[in-house]
């Protein structure tokens, strides 16, 4: 069989001319070929009038049709034009013959009860008619001109058609033709073909879908013209779907996605080709599509719209038909936009290639059927058809294939919309694939530099290191021996041997000490805090460090040269009653963090809530309880070695003695990184050595779910936890990896990364005491005594948004709240973190907004949250503005919408009004068509501001009103939509509608209504204090 979905090519049927006249077509539409033929040249004039002479006997019956064939014939090939022109031009004279005996017989047939004589009449031109050569012969000589041209003269000749071949399951062909009439030839049995046995083999071995396919297109195949009649009369089947494509689909040939996409946008009707014999005019059908596709996005619209009709004929192909748009879209998405002309050359050759047998071979993709009897997707041997070496989709690794589609997969769905930045975190799939975690990340991490040679060959540095040996050491309980022999098959072995250099050497923590005006040595430290239980603490907190070898003992009151030594603060942890030892690293004009540049530190990955919310998804079949565990690894960053030349920097002073602090520090901007890649490895040992399903890492926190059944005794704590967890204690152990029993927890609701996650109910949400602590911190901001605005510290907000932040993993539709505050806590150079700052009216509107929200949250459901792609969308809608009117259009209703823009904003705020269409567009659609459960909706926009505010949610003050009112319909509803951007050239419809050009509106879609529409009256930027 062929492909449904093909290049476009039109497969003629057996008996087929290639210049038949599109006119002749029948109802069943078997006629609606396109012809390849140039445009005929003139025949010469006596020729011509010869073959008119002759039509007209026929038609006035004073020659029979058999005489007027041969000379017509005759007088076709006596010229010197070419052989298929020749062949094309007699073909059209045949059909006009063909159509003159229809009209006349059914002539006949209707006035037999007009005279007594008709009979006689009737029998008398019968006999002249049968004069000359018998219908035999003609058929004879009708099949020696077939032989010459290489194709078949038409399909209403009575030979069998091609798309009959469907139709056949062992059963004997049926000879007549599309429309039903009795053919001259006698039928024949598939059981006599050479390749019957094979074929029954085929099939047995055939999936349910080929069979299921194959029975629906022999049903269609007894009259397709009676089956596109229906679909038409259907009120459920997509609209403005092209005729000609119906018909593909119905005869299982491929569909033309240059002709579904032309249709998309209602462009105007293609033109038919003409030529002319004479004064005969001829029609060749139409021409090429009035666009093709040629870019992802193009293919992307053509193939939903294509998926939409075979579905509705082929409802059982919805999840292969999807999982070959993924497969095609992952292709795009991982090569350059240049190369994408190959990919759709691929897709063509792909769909057209005809396949009834299933062969062996993985597909490099994850699994799509393929035994389908009309073949929308790639075969499982699709690397056969992987020719054009450019785009380089040859078979690699299928591990890695896979994890190259995840990123690109990623990275392609946030530049087109399918996947909101304001929902970075918060969208999941459904189809088991998983996001990269930091395990995976190892795979192609970058080895940790060691210490470059211009430090190491810093001869003060150097002499200092020397002449006090005493001072620094390379201490770590690590088992780095142990450690390196478990990850001995770990496939990135550069990156391994990197860390474990580290932990035998100390890290560098890709610093430069040697920038221009910093001191050889630096003094930065504070005498002890004046809150007494902060000193108690840091002085108990040295103690700890000197005990364990961390710290070295001290060495007097002044720096040696060389070093430098930094401010230490007691600072709570999560629990306000803990307090941590934390080296501020960033204060002063020579702090050491100002030695490591962001790009080098950046791209070391943590485990999070949307890796979290997968492995939910995908155990959300499993019948049995599922609970989920957190184990915690104690003093994480002090566990790593620091290089001595690294240690010489920090040197810690408390009541005035220093200290030397030879491990990893709270608040140096290397240390993070450090420890991410250290524990990603055994994250890696942890899910490839020991076998944990589902373990994810969040900087010293472990986590992942268990069945609640599966309790294993972990004998150090001398109690039953989860197996898995048991398993990651035991390696913990196995490595020299410190953790204490009170951070080792489990059940179900469970607080990870500061969020409650319930396995049962799908659910994240903010602890109840944590989601009371962040609402009393905005009323400080919102609610105030006399109505004076208060002052707060830079540090102070700079929490504040932090705070809201980290409450965005669960409430993502509440990022608007902040976009006034960003503006207020932004300045350009250094500023005193004391800095204060008032509230302005504006931000305590947008806090009060926020606070109305959390006050009434329910969180996040993982189950509605779930990745979507444009095709699956319940309405589409087209937006776009100018500076007098705005407008949207529903495609698939017919339906536009104007409106004059508002009076009270300026008229320069283009932008403004792109983004308030959206935002119009959305309300029209929730209030217009009212939904009790979720819906999805896409509205498409040209406006690429408008795009890139609807993704992240922030934008400048001015348009945070619309925002927050977008927002609102969100919440309220629980409605899921995606703003893309579309060409301009492809949004035409709208861009009339926002013109008031309805005239023009009307051309494009002769079936449109318009309305008017009134937006929403919204503030225009933030409201003055």
């Amino acid at each position: 069989m062929s492909s449904n979905v093909g290049d476009g090519s039109s497969r003629r049927t057996e008996g087929q001319q290639s210049g038949e006249q599109t006119h002749t077509t029948g109802e069943d539409g078997s006629g609606d070929q396109r012809s390849e033929s140039p445009e005929l040249p003139l025949f010469n004039s006596e020729v011509i009038r010869e073959i008119e002479v002759f039509i007209e006997r026929f038609r006035s019956s004073e020659i029979s049709k058999s005489d007027a064939i041969i000379e017509i014939l005759s007088l076709i090939r006596s010229t010197d034009i070419s052989t298929t022109i020749q062949d094309s031009s007699f073909s059209n004279y045949l059909s006009t013959l063909d159509s003159i005996a229809s009209q006349s017989i059914e002539a006949n047939r209707r006035g037999q009860h007009a005279a007594d004589g008709l009979d006689q009449s009737n029998g008398d031109n019968r006999s002249d008619r049968t004069s000359g050569p018998s219908g035999d012969e003609v058929a004879e000589i009708l099949g020696s001109i077939v032989a010459e041209a290489g194709s078949a003269t038409s399909s209403k000749r009575h030979y069998p058609s091609s798309d009959d071949d469907s139709s056949s399951s062992g059963e004997d062909f049926n000879a007549s033709g599309e429309d039903g009439s009795k053919s001259n030839k006698k039928s024949i049995s598939e059981s006599k073909m050479p390749w019957h046995r094979r074929e029954l083999k085929a099939r047995k071995r055939a999936s349910p879908s080929c069979a299921k396919t194959q029975k629906l297109l022999k049903y269609f195949g007894r009259n397709p013209g009676e089956v596109k009649q229906l679909i038409r009369l259907s009120q459920t089947a997509p609209l403005g779907f092209p005729s000609s494509e119906w018909d593909n689909i119905i005869k299982g040939n491929p569909i033309n996605l240059d002709v579904v996409l032309s249709s998309l946008h209602h462009l105007g009707a293609p033109k038919e080709s003409t030529g002319r014999l004479g004064s005969t005019e001829i029609k060749f059908g139409q021409n090429e599509p009035t666009r093709k596709v040629q870019t992802s996005g193009d293919w992307t619209s053509a193939w939903n719209a294509a998926i939409k009709a075979t579905i509705f004929v082929f409802k059982h192909r919805d999840s292969e038909l999807r999982s070959y748009a993924e497969y095609i879209k992952g292709l795009f998405a991982s090569k350059i936009p240049s190369s994408h002309h190959l990919i759709i050359s691929f897709d063509k050759a792909i769909r057209a290639e005809p396949v009834t047998e299933a062969k062996k071979g993985p597909l490099p993709t994850k699994s799509i059927s393929r035994n389908s009897a009309t073949v929308l997707t790639p075969p499982k041997d699709a690397r056969t058809h992987q020719q054009p070496a450019p785009i380089d989709i040859s078979v690699v690794d299928a591990d890695s294939l896979a994890m190259q589609r995840k990123i690109a997969r990623s990275q392609t769905d946030a530049k087109h919309g399918l996947q909101p930045k304001y929902l970075r975190y918060n969208v999941w799939r459904s189809d088991g694939s998983f996001t990269p975690t930091c395990a995976d990340w190892t795979l192609h991490a970058k080895p940790l530099p060691p210490p470059p040679s211009s430090e190491l060959n810093d001869p003060i540095v150097t002499k200092t290191i020397r002449e006090n040996p005493s001072l620094f050491a390379i201490v770590t309980p690590i088992n780095v021996d142990r450690f390196e022999k478990l990850l001995i098959n770990h496939p990135n072995q550069p990156f391994v041997k990197s860390v474990c250099r580290g932990l035998r050497e100390g890290f560098w923590p890709w610093a430069d000490t040697h920038l221009p005006g910093y001191p050889i040595t630096h003094d930065a430290s504070l005498p002890p805090p004046a809150d007494k239980l902060h000193a108690a603490f840091l002085r108990s907190q040295r103690d700890a460090e000197i005990s364990k070898n961390r710290f070295s003992q001290p060495f007097g009151h002044h720096l040696l040269p060389g070093m430098y030594s930094m401010p230490i603060h007691a600072v709570p942890k999560a629990e306000p009653t803990d307090l941590r030892m934390v080296t501020n690293q960033s204060a002063g004009e020579f702090s050491l963090n100002s030695m490591v540049l962001h790009e080098d530190i950046a791209g070391y990955p943590l485990d999070n809530m949307r890796h979290l919310g997968e492995i939910l998804l995908a155990r959300s079949s499993v019948k049995s309880t599922s609970i989920l565990w957190k184990s915690d690894i104690a003093e994480a960053y002090r566990l790593m070695p620091m290089h001595p030349y690294w240690q010489i920097k920090q040197v810690n002073t408390i009541d005035g003695l220093r200290h030397v602090d030879r491990n990893g520090a709270f608040g140096g901007r290397g240390t993070g990184s450090i420890w991410i890649s250290f524990n990603a490895l055994v994250t890696w040992i942890a899910i490839h050595v020991k076998l944990i399903e589902f373990l994810c890492a969040y900087s010293d926190d472990s986590f992942g779910p268990d069945d609640a059944h599966n309790l294993i005794r972990y004998e150090p704590y001398n109690k039953l936890m989860p197996g898995n967890q048991v398993k990651l204690l035991l390696l913990w152990d196995e490595l020299g990896i410190p953790h204490k029993e009170k951070k080792q927890v489990f059940g179900s609701p469970l607080k990870i990364i500061g969020i409650n996650v319930n396995p049962s109910t799908m659910t994240m949400t903010l602890p109840p005491d944590r989601l009371r602590m962040l609402i009393d911190e905005l009323l400080k901001f919102t609610q105030y005594p006399n109505h004076k605005s208060p002052s707060f510290a830079l540090k102070v907000w700079q929490r504040l948004a932090g705070w809201m932040n980290w409450a965005f993993n669960v409430f993502p539709l509440l990022r608007p709240s902040l976009n006034n505050v960003y503006p207020k806590i932004s300045f350009k150079g250094k500023v005193k973190p004391d800095l204060g700052l008032y509230v302005n009216n504006a931000i305590r509107t947008d806090l009060n907004w926020a606070i109305n929200h959390l006050s009434n949250a329910t969180g996040t459901h993982v189950l509605r949250s779930l990745y979507w792609s444009p095709d699956v969308a319940d309405f589409t809608i087209y937006c776009d503005a100018c500076l007098e009117g705005m407008g949207f259009y529903y495609p698939e209703h017919q339906l536009g919408f104007y409106a004059t823009v508002p009076p009270d904003t300026p008229s320069e705020h283009i932008f403004y009004y792109e983004a308030l269409c959206v935002a119009s567009a959305l309300q029209h659609v929730t209030e217009t068509f009212p939904s009790q459960t979720p819906i999805r909706i896409i509205i498409f926009t040209d406006n690429t501001n408008s795009v890139n505010i609807f993704s992240s949610l922030y934008s400048l003050p001015t348009y945070t009103p619309i925002l927050k009112f977008f927002c609102d319909i969100l919440i309220a509803t629980s409605h899921e939509v995606r703003v893309l951007h579309v060409p301009g050239a492809s949004n035409v419809v709208a861009d009339a509608l926002s013109r008031a050009q309805f005239s023009q509106a009307y051309a494009l879609v002769p079936s449109l209504s318009i309305a008017y529409f009134q937006p929403p009256r919204l503030p225009l930027g933030a409201i003055k204090k």
